[in-house]
């Protein structure tokens, strides 16, 4: 039974290191959901592209890991007294995040997998308490 369960632990390893199993639960399942900071997804991650809230109270920033091949938010926020969100959505798919933020912070979303110039939609805003909406708008990035 010994030498049978060894012989089976040995094939697999070789079928794993000739690609011919795939990658292990872990990465097959993706980034989706997770932290980029602690995932390590920021290591080489870019900004794609930012947009400034009304007057240039706040930034919504898109940011993409090539090494991950994930996308997620950023949200700035430059006054007190107000809320910031930002929101990344995948069209094709139900994946999406958001961030928010109170105040002079910042804060990101959880990432969601979309390598390469998959399309996302970026929707972002901000308001003060008891005013409503003051500003923020939608945009897709990529192959739409």
């Amino acid at each position: 039974m010994l030498k049978k369960s060894l012989a089976t632990i040995g094939l697999s390893s070789a079928l794993l290191a000739a690609g011919l199993l795939g990658a292990p639960a872990a990465n097959a399942a993706g980034y989706d959901g997770t932290d980029p900071v602690s995932t390590g997804c920021v290591s080489g991650a870019y900004a794609v592209q930012s947009w400034k809230f009304q007057k240039g109270e706040g930034l919504a920033e898109l940011v993409y890991s090539p090494r991950c091949g994930t996308n997620w938010v950023n949200v700035y926020g430059y006054l007190p007294g107000q809320n910031y969100w930002a929101v990344i959505q995948v069209p094709s798919t139900t994946k999406s995040a958001i961030a928010m933020t109170a105040g002079v912070s910042s804060e990101h979303s959880a990432q969601v997998t979309a390598p390469g110039n998959t399309c996302v939609e970026v929707t972002w805003g901000h308001r003060v308490p008891d005013t409503g909406l003051v500003g923020g708008g939608t945009a897709r990035i990529g192959s739409c």
